[in-house]
């Protein structure tokens, strides 16, 4: 039988060599069939025989798959190339090998997500050099807003971080669906040398997102206990507050992280700060019955009579049936003012 190239169809399932199925046996492509062989690779949800040698990095199957005619271009029904596996999965003489036959190097997944996205979010370092000397677009952004810099910096790959950087990534690019900016995301997961790495760089660290919440609110929220020190040190602003009026205090406490209340309040926070409904750290203490934390509020001086729509902490206790800080409460005694003694 004289060979007949490669025919790709859509709309069945299985890779067929000579009408068998080939689905997980693309390696059996090289080395083992007669130049007479009739190849047919139909496409599937999980892509074509060339995705899938890709995505293993077989660059000698790669390479016989592109001679054969395969398309460079097919996707996935998530819009997945051989590109974008290849990336994705750091295989770096694959991702040249399908450069050099012109793979789309900006073609997006349905995300918005370039092959440059994928080796980034991955941690591939190598790739994502590569990617960058072959002129990937460094601020090409997914439907979100998401960068190859907001991907390195949430998951606090300071190396590939500083090489994104050196390229002029946008440090302050923000999200379309939530309006964080990268060092946002290094805060929120607690990387302390990225965020450290952004801030060397300029980032805003005033930097609001859609809810008015800064750097310094999400590594408090999170409990980053040392990427707050870190914000606090380079001037972060203890007091800004949220759309709702929420400082960094009020979401360490909501969060029950008490070492980062501890800290906050070290540092001068304003233990008396009320959102815009009255809610103060206490009553996020007792609501959520964090005994030791509304013990240490107490300590220094939460107002305990402070009210949120008529409600004090004693309120949120006793309704959430937090026995303990209710017991805490009923017996504290305000220590007297020096206008008193």
């Amino acid at each position: 039988m004289k060979a007949a190239g490669i025919i790709q169809n859509r709309g069945k399932h299985g890779i067929l060599l000579d009408g068998q199925p080939l689905h997980y046996n693309a390696k059996s492509l090289i080395g083992s069939q007669p130049a007479t062989t009739h190849l047919v690779f139909e496409v599937e949800d999980d892509g074509t025989a060339l995705c899938l040698a890709a995505q293993n990095g077989h660059e000698d199957r790669v390479r016989f798959l592109l001679d054969h005619k395969a398309d460079i271009r097919a996707k996935r029904i998530d819009g997945t190339t051989a590109l974008h596996v290849a990336a994705w999965s750091g295989h770096e003489a694959t991702v040249r090998l399908l450069l050099e036959r012109n793979a789309d190097i900006q073609a997006r997944r349905i995300n918005g997500a370039t092959a440059l996205h994928e080796a980034a979010w991955c941690g591939h370092e190598a790739t994502v050099r590569l990617l960058l000397d072959r002129k990937a677009d460094i601020q090409a952004k997914q439907h979100d807003g998401w960068t190859a810099l907001h991907a390195a910096a949430y998951r606090g790959y300071e190396s590939m971080v500083r090489l994104l950087l050196e390229r002029n990534a946008d440090i302050n690019a923000k999200k379309k669906t939530d309006g964080c900016t990268v060092l946002h995301g290094a805060a929120i997961s607690g990387h302390e040398a990225t965020v450290r790495l952004l801030l060397d760089h300029n980032a805003d660290i005033q930097a609001r997102n859609t809810n008015g919440a800064t750097a310094l609110h999400d590594a408090a929220t999170e409990g980053n206990e040392a990427t707050v020190r870190l914000l606090l040190d380079h001037n972060a602003d203890i007091h800004s507050r949220s759309v709702n009026g929420a400082t960094a205090l009020h979401q360490a406490a909501w969060s029950g992280h008490e070492a980062t209340v501890r800290l906050l309040l070290d540092r001068k926070a304003d233990i008396q700060a009320k959102q815009h409904d009255g809610w103060t750290a206490l009553h996020a203490a007792a609501y959520r019955g964090y005994e030791t934390m509304a013990r240490l509020l107490l300590e220094r001086n939460a107002d305990i009579h402070a009210e949120s729509r008529g409600r004090t902490a004693l309120h949120m206790a006793t309704s959430n049936g937090h026995e303990a800080t209710v017991q805490l409460l009923r017996d504290h005694r305000p220590h007297p003012s020096p206008l008193s003694l």
